[in-house]
């Protein structure tokens, strides 16, 4: 260790490369968007497109994309999907 520097841990190359690809998925506006207001409630993909003002196939793209990064999980309930 160096002299004179805290006794810090660092995490795994594995949790480093989560951390990344995390913050790849947050480095979109549309998706903070989407985020931002999914923090406020749950909603449909409906809504969230006219909230963040794109299309509801841009929504399902960005929240798959969200889901796969384990940053939202989504709900359907019959023809309804709720993230």
């Amino acid at each position: 260790m160096h002299s004179g520097l805290p006794d810090l841990s660092m995490p795994a190359d594995e949790q480093a490369h989560l951390a990344a690809e995390t913050f790849r998925m947050l480095a979109d506006p549309t998706r903070i968007k989407l985020l931002w207001a999914l923090l406020q409630g749950e909603s449909s993909v409906t809504c969230l497109a006219e909230l963040a003002g794109v299309s509801p196939t841009s929504v399902s793209q960005h929240l798959a994309k969200l889901r796969h990064a384990g940053l939202v999980r989504g709900r359907r309930e019959g023809t309804y999907v709720s993230t």
